[in-house]
């Protein structure tokens, strides 16, 4: 019987919400390269699908955006709850990463400026 709890528990570890909350986040882009949107795929903050331009990420945690390529930088808006820190692009992982900072309910408005200089403003919800 303690067996079976155990292994329950463990699954439960493995495939709850902040193991899923680690697939990059997508940076889609029109035909000028300007940032149009954000799509979280993992289903981060529950609930079914993640809404256009959000997702959920644990506090401290690390933040990835693809593709790398087409991102200048990724810095938190003034006045935003929580903010990102230690931006910087990993061309050899292929992403651009951040760790997120606030307490748990903070919402990090943040923009994604393209090479091209065009901005988008997303959020991201800490856990």
């Amino acid at each position: 019987m303690k067996i079976i709890i155990l292994t329950g528990v463990v699954c439960l570890m493995i495939t709850g919400v902040p193991a899923q909350a680690r697939q990059n986040l997508q940076v889609m882009f029109d035909g000028a390269g300007c940032p149009t949107e954000v799509i979280s795929h993992d289903n981060s903050c529950g609930g079914g699908s993640d809404p256009v331009n959000q997702a959920c990420r644990p506090k401290n945690g690390p933040v990835r955006w693809a593709p790398v390529n087409a991102i200048s930088e990724i810095n938190t808006k003034a006045g935003s709850e929580g903010g990102l820190h230690n931006c910087k692009a990993k061309p050899n992982q292929g992403y651009y990463q951040c760790i997120v900072r606030g307490n748990s309910g903070d919402h990090v408005e943040y923009f994604v400026t393209a090479t091209n200089g065009c901005t988008l403003d997303p959020v991201i919800i800490v856990q």
